[in-house]
């Protein structure tokens, strides 16, 4: 009974130092700055997170908001974390502040006693208000814009980055009157009034505001595929009036040549039907 009752003494023991006490920061030979928030509400302060080795006390470290340890001209006065105070977590030191850095672009610096440098950030946008800038992984990682703020303890995870869908351009649609301007401009279309009209008197009414040139011959028109009027119908009539003519022609020549023709036809019929009695008797004596 008493194995089992210090068995369960150790159990609540391991469950309470993984779940209830805030984890520490190994195998860090300097401090670091580990989070910071620049834009606060209205009524909080800016704060800068420093996670350092239980051994280094902190109260000879400064912060800046420039990389000049001896000058302030031009900008905020750095600030002692002698008056830092503990996190929620071992190791983790909060410095609040007022009105040191710039909403928009700054620099966070971490001093030596010295004037040396230990470590720095420089941001170049808003991150927004209440939006704290950290490290991840928590203390040895990169700085980003940080999912929710994690003051006096370990680091939430990044915020997620959203990237924007790309609108496709759209053409615009053209006008019902462009529309029609175009389609008469590639087609352009030959009336029936128009056959009797010179080439010249054409190009002048299908190309509004152009000039027949002078030393140009101008020839009436004649309907081809390329002005949009088909040629084959025109041949073919002008083919038919053609033949009527002829016809009609011949017919009048031949009955204009029977009158003068018929003494000699009906002379060569009485010489041919002479010329068969001859041979006739002829050949009937002979025998």
């Amino acid at each position: 009974m008493r194995y089992i009752a210090n068995l369960k003494r150790l159990i609540w023991v391991f469950f309470a130092f993984v779940f209830f006490i805030p984890p520490r920061v190994f195998a860090l030979s300097t401090p670091v700055i580990n989070e910071f928030s620049t834009h606060p509400s209205s009524e909080n302060k800016e704060w800068v997170e420093i996670v350092a080795p239980s051994d280094i006390q902190l109260t000879t470290y400064w912060i800046d908001d420039d990389t000049s340890f001896m000058d302030d001209a031009g900008n905020g006065s750095k600030r002692s974390l002698e008056n830092s105070v503990a996190g929620y977590a071992s190791d983790y030191f909060i410095m609040e502040v007022s009105s040191l850095f710039n909403n928009n672009s700054d620099t966070v610096v971490l001093f030596t006693a010295e004037g040396t440098i230990v470590d720095q950030y420089s941001y170049t946008q808003d991150s927004g208000v209440e939006v704290t800038i950290g490290r991840y992984p928590n203390a040895t990682g990169q700085f980003q814009i940080l999912s929710s703020p994690s003051k006096g303890e370990s680091n939430n995870p990044p915020a997620p980055t959203i990237t924007p869908t790309p609108i496709p351009t759209q053409k615009p649609a053209p006008t019902e009157k462009l529309e029609n301007e175009l389609n008469a401009t590639k087609n352009p279309t030959i009336k029936e009034e128009d056959m009797s009209q010179t080439t010249d008197e054409l190009f002048i009414k299908l190309s509004p505001g152009a000039k027949a040139s002078p030393s140009a011959t101008s020839k009436r028109f004649y309907p081809s595929p390329i002005l949009g009027v088909s040629t084959s119908s025109a041949k073919k009539k002008e083919a038919s009036q053609s033949a009527k003519k002829k016809t009609a022609v011949l017919v009048k020549d031949i009955q204009s040549a029977v009158p003068k023709a018929a003494p000699f036809l009906l002379a060569g019929s009485v010489l041919l039907v002479s010329c068969g009695i001859l041979l006739y008797n002829k050949i009937r004596r002979g025998n």
